[in-house]
């Protein structure tokens, strides 16, 4: 059974951004580019969640916060609204029930990168997530090498079309974000396989008697942030905003 959603949109003119939700990477906004909108359920906690807003950020998300550039904010604008949405209502059709929302205009000179956000409290309908139980990555040899270790072996089951064992890297991620969403993890995991075939089928790679040697084109999606991460399970009823902050630092 679907369940409400917290949605985050972002809107920033006048500089490239990074956007992270209680300090997870979710978005990444060229110059230029429209915003984003993104669900948040999976990376929520219950109690002060922050939406933060990196202008003209790193190179990567590990130095994201890198540099102390004296700039011009002149032009500089940043959106950001969370809001809730039942099961049933559609961000933009239903303005939602609102939990937060930040503005910020720059004028004169700043040093970038430059970090705008904004607080909301609630009342989480999950357990504590996987994430927020696990070691903070570090980006030491070891941890670098175990790393390439995975990639290899995920790359090594995509070669073999071997879809259960790319199933079992990821299952308690998308377990997570099932429980997140409402959502059948079997079934999801269902449509994730055939897809993954059809993908094989088109780029010549797959079994079938169908088999195409040109890759056709993905259609264009809008972008959104990559979800993940969660075994919270017992659900308690969303509860209304404790408080609100909003600050830029």
């Amino acid at each position: 059974m679907a369940r409400a959603a917290v949605i985050v949109r972002v809107k920033v003119e006048g500089a490239a951004a990074e956007v992270r939700c209680n300090d997870i990477p979710m978005a990444h906004i060229e110059e230029g580019a429209p915003g984003v909108t993104f669900p948040i359920n999976h990376v929520m906690v219950d109690g002060v969640n922050n939406v933060e807003v990196i202008l003209r950020p790193g190179e990567s998300p590990s130095k994201v916060r890198d540099g102390d550039v004296a700039q011009s904010a002149d032009g500089v604008t940043v959106l950001v609204d969370a809001s809730t949405y039942g099961p049933d209502n559609i961000p933009g059709d239903d303005p939602g029930t609102g939990l937060m929302r930040l503005r910020w205009d720059g004028a004169g000179e700043e040093r970038f990168p430059y970090s705008v956000s904004g607080d909301f409290e609630v009342a989480s309908p999950f357990a504590p997530w996987a994430w927020e139980r696990a070691p903070v990555l570090a980006l030491d040899g070891p941890t670098i090498t175990e790393a390439a270790d995975v990639i290899r072996a995920i790359h090594a089951a995509f070669a073999r079309k071997d879809f259960n064992a790319v199933t079992r890297w990821k299952e308690r991620a998308t377990r997570e974000v099932a429980v997140a969403y409402g959502e059948d993890w079997a079934e999801n995991e269902a449509s994730a396989a055939q897809a993954l075939n059809g993908d094989l089928e088109r780029a010549g790679l797959g079994d079938g008697a169908a088999r195409r040697r040109a890759l056709r084109p993905a259609p264009r999606r809008e972008r959104t942030s990559h979800r993940g991460h969660r075994e919270g399970l017992g659900p308690r009823s969303c509860a209304a905003p404790k408080t609100l902050r909003a600050r830029a630092r």
